[in-house]
């Protein structure tokens, strides 16, 4: 049977801005190539590219990322 389901504890998060700040705050590697510049973070599940606008969520020192249209359907705020 079907059933609808809630998070049951609020999260933290914050939307990446690609900022020097944010750089040293986390687990995050930059680098450049032909294309760009690029972003890695380490999270729970391996390393994971990281996209300005994409929300870094934080748990006891574990970090996840989710694109910002996931996090927009998914999450309210609530401070």
């Amino acid at each position: 049977m079907l059933h609808e389901y809630r998070l049951k504890k609020p999260i933290h998060a914050e939307q990446f801005d690609g900022s020097k700040e944010m750089l040293d705050k986390y687990p995050i590697s930059m680098g450049a190539d032909g294309f760009g510049t690029w972003y890695n973070i380490l999270t729970v599940e391996g390393l994971h590219s990281l996209y300005e606008g994409d929300w870094i969520v934080s748990d006891n020192g574990d970090y996840l990322v989710i694109e910002e249209s996931l996090f927009r359907r998914t999450y309210e705020r609530c401070d």
